[in-house]
């Protein structure tokens, strides 16, 4: 699937500095995100609308935000946020990106999971380009763009899909 980070970063460059409220920063979040996926294509179709149960659950996750946490726990939340997506959006978008009329080669959805290792480079550089840019080393669209670019980097090398089929039996009839 192509995404791309500069989508996402521009749509985080455009919430107003982290207000205290935090619907405003969620709903940025949020709408950033959207953006980031409904702009990519897989195997040259566009995507569709960004599926409304994976958009919520990326919301979920990310409660709390606008605390006062470290940049550890904010990138954690985005980490979450990310899985929670995709896990709520891969089981739909496993049928609607199949060729065929059929519900796809699986009996059942395959599962979204990200590498134990991908995770922890994934918080790790979230938490590097926000303490950068908090020092003054980066600028606040560097910044972004470092985190899109962690984000898009991180969930496509590091996402396994797990396949949920069941396999069919074979049948032995005894004489």
């Amino acid at each position: 699937m192509a995404l791309d980070p500069q989508t996402l970063a521009d749509g985080l460059a455009s919430i107003e500095d982290y207000p205290a409220n935090e619907t405003i920063v969620i709903d940025g979040w949020a709408d950033a995100w959207a953006d980031y996926f409904e702009e990519s294509t897989a195997n040259g179709v566009a995507a569709n609308t960004a599926p409304a149960a994976a958009i919520t659950a990326f919301k979920a996750a990310l409660v709390g935000i606008s605390g006062d946490n470290t940049a550890e726990e904010a990138a954690t939340m985005i980490k979450n946020a990310c899985k929670a997506f995709w896990t709520a959006a891969i089981p739909t978008l496993a049928y609607t990106t199949t060729p065929s009329a059929a519900p796809g080669p699986y009996l059942t959805p395959p599962l979204f999971m990200l590498t134990p290792q991908a995770e922890l480079d994934l918080v790790a550089d979230i938490q590097e380009a926000f303490e950068d840019n908090a020092s003054g080393f980066v600028a606040k669209e560097a910044a972004l763009l470092a985190v899109a670019e962690a984000i898009d980097g991180e969930v496509q090398a590091g996402a396994t899909f797990l396949d949920t089929t069941v396999p069919t039996p074979i049948l032995y009839t005894v004489a």
